[in-house]
């Protein structure tokens, strides 16, 4: 016949009353609803409350071991009916303290055995760890589904990867401001204003670099934005007719405004010669709007112009006396306020005022145009430089 083997149990509270002394050996249980949470194992000599537990349970406000084992901790088991939100927890030697708490929920909090304070903390449901202070050295890669907040120092020692769809990268200050922000998307990137940035920038293949134009305005206005230009190194011939306008398309710069408050500045460099009546040329501007209307610019004339025809500046003639060989030129100055952030086209525009018949328009050399060391080739340059509008 089997020969069944109970072992003496009981709940903590009966336990502590009576406080028997166990035999060498000897197997005391713990129960708590029928459950055993507990165990010690008696010595012979030592009474209950005397004895150490083989393995620990909980006690509200109260070290598990002896009370003068100054290596003492308390462990806070799942079971227990009269548990508090912990689960799990350490405490300091010789307090009520835990440096490490395990709640219910799966939230994990480490404190500072010194004074209590919360060091690092990691939230089961939404994965965001927090360190308070220190250092966090890591040795391989890491990957972050959700929020990683570091009050402290944090140092690269390598290659830094940053995939996300959607997201912002941000470094903000203690006012939790942010001072730099890029867009995963699509790589822009934002600096605070007033900050300042030290030191060369090196773009790789076309890069854009501008100031907020709004905000220049705070020195008084007039900063550079940006600068766009069309560097025009070959010949080229036109056919002007009568007093027509000629817009010389090839000769044209077209800038974005970042604002529509700012200024736009053209300038430009003409070098060439025309077949007849050079001294009545000159040069205007056209200006295209993307999506807009074309406008030619050109002088009021104080509102008197009359018949005359405005120019934003004539010809300058080479030779009067050698009119095929001598080149003429004209440079100009123009500023614009396009009031638009659509691209902006602004082409040379030239006219004669007094011949009524067609004519060759040479740009970048002259009329004959000889293989001769007395003949010239010239570059013909038009750029458009947004300034910051006046505050």
């Amino acid at each position: 016949m089997a020969t069944r083997i109970q072992v003496r149990r009981d709940t903590a509270t009966n336990w502590t009353s009576a406080n028997p002394t166990l035999a060498s050996g000897e197997i005391g249980l713990v129960t708590d609803s029928s459950k055993v949470v507990g165990c010690k194992v008696g010595t012979g000599g030592l009474a209950w409350t005397a004895l150490e537990y083989a393995f620990p349970v909980m006690q509200t406000g109260a070290n598990v071991n002896t009370a003068g084992d100054n290596d003492d901790v308390t462990f806070l088991l799942k079971g227990l009916s009269g548990q508090s939100v912990a689960v799990f927890g350490i405490e300091e030697t010789g307090t009520t303290d835990k440096v490490l708490e395990i709640n219910k929920y799966g939230d994990i909090i480490i404190r500072k055995a010194s004074d209590n304070s919360t060091q690092l903390t990691f939230a089961a449901a939404t994965g965001n760890t927090d360190i308070v202070n220190g250092t966090l050295g890591v040795g391989g890669a890491v990957d972050f589904d959700s929020t990683l907040n570091v009050d402290g120092a944090v140092t690269m020692q390598d290659d830094v990867t940053i995939n996300a769809d959607n997201k912002m990268f941000r470094i903000q200050n203690n006012a939790d401001a942010n001072m730099f922000t890029v867009d995963t998307d699509n790589g822009n990137i934002t600096l605070a204003s007033g900050a300042t940035v030290t030191g060369d920038i090196t773009g790789v293949d076309a890069t854009t670099l501008y100031a907020p134009a709004d905000v220049a305005k705070a020195s008084g206005g007039g900063s550079v934005v940006q600068v766009q230009y069309t560097q025009i190194e070959e010949p080229h011939t036109d056919t002007l007719v009568g007093r027509t306008p000629l817009t010389l398309s090839w000769f044209s710069v077209t800038i974005t405004p970042k604002s529509a408050n700012s200024v736009i500045k053209i300038d430009m460099s003409w070098s060439g010669q025309a077949a007849a009546y050079a001294y009545t040329h000159g040069f205007n501007i056209s200006r295209a709007i993307a999506g807009g209307a074309t406008t030619i610019l050109a002088p009021s004339g104080g509102g008197d112009v009359g018949s005359r025809y405005p120019f934003i500046k004539s010809v300058s003639v080479g030779m009067h006396t050698n009119l095929t060989t001598v080149p003429d030129t004209c440079d100009l100055i123009w500023y614009d306020t396009p009031s638009t952030t659509a691209a902006v086209t602004y082409s040379a525009v030239v006219n004669n005022i007094l011949s009524t018949s067609s004519g060759t328009f040479c740009s970048g050399r002259n009329t004959t145009d000889l293989d001769s060391v007395g003949t010239p080739r010239m570059a013909c340059i038009i750029s458009a430089t947004e300034l910051a509008a006046k505050a």
